[in-house]
């Protein structure tokens, strides 16, 4: 598949989508939405690496074979019903440039390794799921502000205005007495 093997990359390199039909050839457009734009593509280069399914009411977990595509520069899943946590795996898309994963379903934490493996990131939106925990602030997630976060009313820390508790579980006192027995003895 031409989204996971490198050695069809410089065989396609200044090639568009047509069909050449003799005298006349039909040439294909797509309306995107890139990097938070709309765009409307006219001449799409056979090298163009995108997935764009927002808008379609799919459910369920995000399929970790997309994280096989690591050519994709592109990835906007948003406005669906996926109901998992993100999965790790979208950590070896290391020439993404733009994922939007907004107004979803997904619980649980940001996976540390995605915020790890993403570095060409320049736009991320994660808004408006069900995201708990801590943002990871480490390599292109310091760079990303408040809007692409919000909505998540269990996530916590920078660039929130909401902070993280990292306060200890109290113990009830009969807790306590016991631990500091058991030390004691």
């Amino acid at each position: 598949m031409a989204l996971t093997d490198r050695t069809h990359e410089a065989h396609s390199k200044l090639n568009y989508l047509q069909i050449d039909m003799g005298m006349a050839y039909h040439q294909d457009t797509i309306t995107i939405i890139s990097k938070g734009l709309e765009v409307e593509l006219v001449k799409i280069l056979t090298i163009f690496t995108a997935i764009e399914f927002s808008c379609n009411n799919f459910d369920g977990p995000i399929p970790e074979e997309i994280g096989e595509f690591t050519l994709l520069y592109i990835l906007n899943l948003s406005h669906n019903a996926f109901t998992s946590q993100i999965p790790a795996s979208l950590e070896k898309l290391s020439n993404l440039e733009s994922l939007d994963l907004s107004s979803n379903k997904l619980y649980g934490n940001i996976p540390i390794p995605l915020a790890d493996g993403l570095i060409f990131l320049s736009v991320l939106n994660l808004s408006f799921n069900q995201l708990v925990g801590q943002i990871p602030i480490i390599k292109q997630f310091a760079t990303f502000s408040e809007n692409s976060f919000k909505g998540n009313i269990r996530l916590c820390g920078l660039p929130l205005k909401s902070q993280c508790s990292h306060e200890e579980p109290r113990l009830s006192s009969s807790t306590y007495e016991e631990f500091h027995r058991s030390i004691i003895e």
